[in-house]
């Protein structure tokens, strides 16, 4: 069962990435993102018992004046703890969405109390840095991150409350946007062209793998007015990865031709799976960009793909609705489980962040269908269509 529930409300928000997690009290956390001048993400969280979307609170809130300007994203995932804390970092947006020079002081790491409604801000991570992808080792209670443009990564002990730059390990191209921990607590991420990298956390150091991602196309790069800076998304990379603990693998999408990948960090062996786009779909590369939509369940990978180049209002080439994608692993096969919709017919242009809650509800934060007579952001607009940001639940058929 597929439930939407748009955001229309919240009408100074035009984006989310991969801002989504759960948390210890069962309600999903998400953040909103804005491009809005002098402006602030916001987190938010989702009852499902009850239905309820509530705002916690806008970043412009907590942090000190100077530091607010150009705190407009939440691009990390969120990671919860065992003592009711949700993790989080934050990024700067562009004002307007038009890449340009801005004077930014730096993204924060943050802590929330879910139970105690307390927020701790660590500060700033790396100066004049963003905080673009993040992944959270529980067991050691470490926080690593990769910020950009600069391309470091960095640790956070949340025991001693510490950053550490362990240096840049994207040195040019585009930043990995999805960093994996493998079952030993070695993080991997992918860089350009077609390489991935190991920080292995015995020795501290950062390595480069002797692997190729699977690839067999020269895919053109995204290139548009809006893709300068840090929005620059690279293809020979990949787009978006998870760790599965069942087989211990990690599975990833190529930005190139949204193929689907394991990885054993093990064994340093990769290999393709298949397209994991629908079969109507054109399968013309250059004009899809693969989404940030991937998770996994119980022995199931579930992803959403966008018919085009997705990113909200900057959007090109969508040519239709997004269908939700399974992959079983047991059984090595890819399936189309049709567009994804609401009772109500309201469909989905795409999505650009996901999670998976313990019961197995699939949530995704992406752009979805207005309706006539409702009201919208008239910024928030994809080749002349608006759009609402919406909160999409697809609760697993398995586990009903």
């Amino acid at each position: 069962m597929t439930k939407i529930y748009t955001l229309s409300r919240y009408k100074e928000f035009d984006s989310a990435y991969w801002g989504l997690g759960w948390a210890q009290n069962g309600l999903v956390y998400f953040g909103l993102c804005t491009h809005r001048p002098n402006m602030t993400a916001g987190l938010f969280c989702f009852d499902p018992k009850f239905k309820k979307i509530s705002k916690i609170f806008n970043l412009s809130e907590i942090l000190p004046r100077h530091e607010a300007p150009f705190q407009g994203k939440i691009h990390t995932s969120i990671y919860s703890d065992n003592k009711n804390n949700i993790y989080f970092g934050s990024h700067f947006a562009y004002p307007n969405g038009i890449p340009q020079n801005v004077d930014y002081s730096g993204g924060h790491i943050f802590a929330y109390n879910t139970a105690k409604n307390k927020i701790t801000d660590f500060g700033i991570a790396v100066p004049r840095e963003g905080i673009l992808s993040m992944t959270f080792d529980k067991n050691k209670q470490i926080i690593y991150c990769l910020t950009a443009p600069s391309g470091y990564f960095i640790s956070l002990n949340l025991d001693t409350r510490k950053y550490k730059n362990h240096g840049r390990a994207v040195k040019e191209g585009s930043i990995c946007r999805s960093i994996v921990l493998d079952k030993k607590g070695n993080v991997y991420g992918s860089l350009e062209k077609n390489k991935i990298f190991m920080f292995d956390t015995d020795s501290k150091t950062l390595k480069i793998l002797d692997l190729v991602l699977p690839y067999n196309s020269s895919t053109r790069e995204w290139s548009s007015p809006s893709r300068g800076g840090v929005n620059k998304i690279g293809r020979n990379i990949w787009r978006a990865a998870v760790f599965d603990k069942e087989t211990t693998q990690i599975f990833g999408i190529h930005a190139a031709y949204s193929s689907l990948f394991n990885f054993n960090p093990l064994a340093k062996r990769i290999a393709n799976i298949g397209y994991f786009i629908p079969r109507n779909y054109k399968k013309n590369f250059d004009n899809i960009y693969p989404t940030l939509s991937l998770s996994v369940y119980k022995n199931s990978l579930f992803y959403t793909p966008a018919s085009g180049f997705f990113d909200y209002s900057r959007s090109e080439n969508i040519e239709g609705f997004s269908h939700l994608m399974k992959y079983s692993i047991s059984s090595d096969k890819i399936a189309d489980e049709g567009i994804v919709r609401d009772k109500n017919s309201r469909k989905v242009y795409g999505v650009a962040g996901s999670t998976m809650s313990q019961n197995g509800t699939y949530y995704m934060l992406g752009a979805v269908e207005v309706f006539d007579g409702e009201s919208y952001n008239n910024q928030n607009v994809i080749q002349g269509k608006p759009y609402h940001l919406g909160l999409i639940s697809i609760q697993n058929k398995n586990d009903k």
